[in-house]
């Protein structure tokens, strides 16, 4: 949490997206009385923005809005996806400010897909200054790091067969794990596969990286989705960090990023096999290259610079446009 007041209007579950709406509708009320006193409102995600414009109503309260994904249902075809844009336009083109991880998900979907003309400032997920470096290999066999979000079936099938048709490569599983719903069941049955668990970042990335040799950055989209065109995940950022090559799918916002660097392996085959193929051709020379180029790598790419000076300026000049000289900011009115 972060070191403030804190106000917990409720727990929410993964991919729950009915309960989400039902728990915010009730929620509106306690925001609208909390956010009379603030300044300005800064809503992670497009849907927390509309619940919040609309808490907001009549009270001119200005409203930014963080977009550090775009999911599925957003860039589906059908009825569905078309009034979900529909409302997004909406509510993007009524904020004030966007703040994107990644300047794509701007120029691709909100202006060039939504037609939308707000502002917009781009802070990648980087790394925050400070945080160790990597640590130096153990000796050992060969390991895959697979980290984070775990919810791709694809991405574990792949990994899967790996470890099954190669004994002495290792692959280390750590994060939050929501896909397939028995991948603890199945790690108990590769010996040379290990369930560790979630982690805290940034404090355990550096004991993590630390036992890997590759990195597993290659979530595989279905049929309908564009998004993984656009997005860049933690894990480029980390590796990156760490000197850690990846392993990524071919023509993502990854992928764009290894091949330009030639810091890592691109995937993509139509089948389990073809992909299990072109991962074992790796060799040892190829993670040396990667590793080198790595290190050559500008660290301003994954590590956080001005960022944070930029969005308080960007946010200082929204209040200061929406409470002009001689117009008291409400949070003022309270202490007179």
């Amino acid at each position: 949490m972060p070191d403030c007041d804190v106000t917990f209007l409720g727990h929410i579950e993964h991919g729950r997206y009915v309960s989400r709406l039902v728990k915010m509708m009730f929620a509106i009320p306690e925001l609208r009385r909390l956010i009379r006193n603030a300044d300005l409102i800064y809503a992670s995600g497009p849907d927390l923005g509309a619940f919040a414009q609309i808490a907001a109503l009549f009270l001119g309260k200005p409203v930014v809005i963080e977009v550090g994904d775009i999911r599925k249902i957003q860039v589906s075809r059908g009825l569905v996806g078309s009034a979900l844009r529909a409302l997004e336009t909406i509510v993007a083109n009524r904020a004030s400010l966007l703040v994107s991880t990644t300047g794509a998900f701007m120029t691709e979907y909100y202006r060039n897909t939504l037609h939308v003309g707000t502002p917009y400032l781009v802070i990648e997920n980087k790394l925050e200054p400070g945080i160790d470096g990597p640590e130096p290999r153990k000796t050992g066999d060969f390991t895959i790091g697979y980290f984070g979000m775990l919810r791709c079936v694809t991405s574990w099938r792949i990994l899967e067969a790996l470890a099954a048709s190669m004994p002495t490569w290792n692959i280390l599983v750590a994060g939050m794990a929501f896909q397939p719903p028995d991948i603890e069941k199945r790690i108990e049955r590769l010996p040379n596969v290990k369930w560790l668990g979630e982690y805290k970042s940034p404090q355990d990335l550096p004991q993590l990286y630390g036992q890997v040799d590759m990195i597993w950055a290659s979530p595989f989209p279905g049929p309908d989705e564009s998004n993984w065109r656009w997005a860049r995940s933690n894990r480029f950022y980390e590796a990156c960090h760490f000197r850690k090559p990846l392993i990524v799918y071919r023509g993502s916002g990854d992928g764009n990023a290894v091949r330009t660097y030639d810091i890592g392996i691109e995937i993509g085959g139509d089948s389990i096999e073809t992909n299990v193929r072109e991962i074992n051709a790796v060799s040892k020379d190829d993670i040396e290259r990667w590793s080198r180029n790595m290190s050559e790598i500008e660290p301003s790419v994954y590590t956080l610079t001005d960022e944070s000076t930029l969005l308080g300026e960007s946010l200082a000049m929204i209040v200061g446009r929406a409470y002009p000289a001689g117009k008291r900011r409400p949070a003022l009115m309270d202490t007179e």
